[in-house]
């Protein structure tokens, strides 16, 4: 099993047996649900001895997009996030929504910003030149903010050792991790609607969880959100929090694995 397995484990263990998908929105995306194995046209179920009417299925959706499927939508920054990290061209779902690489995305475009003059007057700003400097809490610390007050905005610039800044530049920056962390959202969102129609349930509950869902103040809302437009109008779902998480998950997991022994 993996940290998705858990995930559906522990949160069909708190909602009940109407919840049938787990989602983990951390390091990396990746979700995982229950299928009938009669629809499961690859495993030969008696061959195997499994004689039970479900299996869960992981999706592995993080590696959708290797065979070009997400050109459209990749921008610079993308791609250059993706040329520098150790497996190029794999996992881009990770790359485009998980909390391991958002903050680089958002780095690169600030930085980008300070090229066009746009952001600190065109100072240029080499703390904010070096990969890895604008970690993802950063986002999530900005962003749980009201809006209008910058004082997370003004530390992080300070930490950056940005030597002129102000108002104007902290409703750019916000604005960019908004954008960036509404769009990762937008793509989970559309790979859950499209796993719903698949599925074909008129009500399900799915468990979500991982840093973003834990830490980042406004993405369940943003999740929930695109999700609503997306799924068709006949399927009642629910986003619900599992933030016991995989850990929960395995234990339990883990527990009916040595009942089933007895």
């Amino acid at each position: 099993m993996n940290d998705t397995v858990g995930q559906l484990a522990a949160a069909a263990h708190k909602y009940g047996p109407e919840c049938t998908i787990g989602v983990v929105i951390g390091y990396g995306c990746n979700s995982s649900y229950l299928e009938k194995t009669s629809r499961i046209t690859k495993f030969d179920a008696k061959a195997r001895g499994y004689d039970h009417d479900n299996m869960i299925v992981v999706t592995e959706w993080e590696e959708f997009g290797k065979h070009g499927e997400l050109d459209d939508i990749l921008t610079q920054f993308d791609r250059e996030v993706d040329a520098a990290s150790v497996h190029k061209g794999k996992q881009l779902i990770d790359k485009l929504c998980g909390a391991l690489y958002i903050g680089e995305v958002v780095r690169r475009v600030l930085s980008q910003l300070v090229l066009d003059r746009v952001l600190f007057e065109g100072q240029s700003c080499e703390k904010l030149d070096e990969d890895e400097s604008f970690p993802t809490k950063y986002i999530s610390e900005i962003l749980g903010e009201e809006e209008g007050v910058f004082k997370a905005c003004r530390r992080i610039c300070e930490e950056l050792e940005v030597e002129m800044h102000g108002t104007g530049d902290y409703i750019i920056i916000r604005e960019v991790c908004d954008v960036i962390s509404r769009r990762g959202a937008s793509i989970v969102a559309a790979a859950i609607s499209a796993l719903l129609r698949h599925l074909e349930l008129s009500s399900v509950k799915i468990g979500v969880g991982g840093a973003l869902i834990q830490f980042h103040p406004t993405y369940h809302q943003m999740l929930k959100e695109k999700l609503e437009e997306l799924t068709p109008i006949t399927m009642k779902f629910e986003l619900v929090p599992a933030d016991e998480g995989s850990c929960q998950g395995a234990a339990l997991i883990a527990a009916v694995a040595e009942r089933l022994k007895l």
